[in-house]
């Protein structure tokens, strides 16, 4: 029989080869962790692959930029929602001030009243037109997520990645849906405070500012559920738009 030898120093290094049993037991675990993972590696594999397709294709697929200025889109209307929401809080004080503190000469109080409305107008209007552009660009980047999907060749990657869009498409739906909920209710509690305005500017006695008060009260009452469901608005546009980044802050 052949001998073979081990130098003495490197006796201690020499591998014992396992069982067979060994083996079949880390053969069965491994099948079974590869069958656990294998649906959620695949959705990740594919969504990397097409952002990696799509970006690599230049000015032919726009899906990859669009979805990035989306999504950038989406944190700035958060943003713009929440100066709405300290506009809000500044407007009703000022018009608390007014009708329930009025000064000697409240000329000072009312001006202020208004300057606060006016910035209020300026940044429902800037929400308003930045919803308005969010619409059409989701428009767009759904439309050339779709053409871009054309360009995958594996069928399993085109699905998943079609059920991605779907999912993407459906959180879009419920943003506007929500988004239009909370539009329909600031429109009336704006027309009460630009009234309020309007009757003061009219007549700015101390027997109008006492008539505006239950008014007054009024719309700080409406102010509560409003800038709760601005709040929510705001968090779900924030939340879409860093799911759409492809950087995360940590």
């Amino acid at each position: 029989m052949k001998s073979y030898f081990i130098p003495p120093d490197a006796r201690h290094h020499a591998i014992v080869p396992a069982p067979p049993s060994f083996f079949l037991h880390s053969q069965g675990l491994i099948m079974k962790n590869s069958t656990s993972v294998f649906v959620a590696v695949l959705q990740q594999v594919a969504l990397l692959l097409f952002l990696v397709s799509i970006a690599g294709c230049g000015s032919k697929n726009k899906s990859f930029e669009e979805g990035m200025k989306t999504g950038s889109n989406l944190q700035e209307l958060a943003r713009k929602i929440e100066t709405g929401e300290k506009q809000i809080d500044t407007s009703m004080r000022e018009g608390d001030a007014l009708v329930n503190a009025p000064q000697g000469d409240p000329r000072k109080q009312f001006e202020q009243y208004r300057k606060s409305l006016r910035s209020l107008e300026s940044t429902a209007s800037d929400v308003r037109d930045m919803a308005n552009d969010m619409q059409k660009r989701s428009e767009a980047y759904f439309a050339q997520w779709e053409k871009d999907m054309a360009a995958i060749k594996s069928e399993d990657i085109k699905n998943v990645s079609a059920q991605r869009r779907a999912e993407r498409v459906d959180q879009f739906n419920k943003l506007q849906a929500s988004y239009g909920q909370v539009r329909d209710a600031f429109k009336p509690f704006l027309t009460d405070l630009q009234s309020i305005e309007q009757a003061l500017s009219v007549e700015l006695t101390a027997g109008n500012l006492e008539a505006m008060k239950p008014f007054v009260a009024k719309a700080r009452n409406d102010a509560v559920p409003l800038n709760k469901a601005l709040d929510d608005l705001r968090l779900q546009f924030q939340q879409l738009g860093v799911q759409m980044s492809p950087v995360t802050k940590k």
